[in-house]
């Protein structure tokens, strides 16, 4: 009744076949992990790298609890006082190492002196 409201309702590719919608939670659910979290950053790597979401969590988890004992700044201090969980967001100094280890690439979206904003590209 309502699909004009649906934005990817009418996407098609190039040779005319529609494309829909299909909802991932990167396998937060099979993992266990109930009701909302700030694990966007995990769910994003585990579908783009195809990896199971337990493993990233960890993998990330470990990684923000590394930089908050190996560090000295701001963000050490607030991974300090909140605790590393991913659950809690994941910060781009923390997971970029990380999301390249996996075969990405980090490819700069604007030119110098604009508003910086970027894009992992994989293999």
């Amino acid at each position: 009744m309502f699909s004009f409201l649906n934005p990817f309702a009418r996407l098609t590719t190039t040779r005319g076949q529609v494309l829909g919608f299909r909802l991932n939670d990167g396998g937060r659910d099979a993992a266990g992990f109930k009701e909302g979290a700030g694990d966007c950053v995990v769910r994003a790597i585990a579908i783009a790298a195809e990896l199971p979401y337990l493993q990233v969590y960890e993998d990330l988890r470990a990684a923000n609890a590394a930089y908050a004992d190996q560090k000295n700044d701001k963000l050490a201090r607030r991974l300090n006082m909140t605790g590393t969980s991913p659950r809690n967001g994941s910060h781009r100094n923390v997971f970029h190492d990380y999301i390249l280890g996996h075969g990405f690439d980090w490819v700069p979206t604007m030119k110098i002196g604009a508003d910086c904003q970027g894009a992992y590209a994989g293999q």
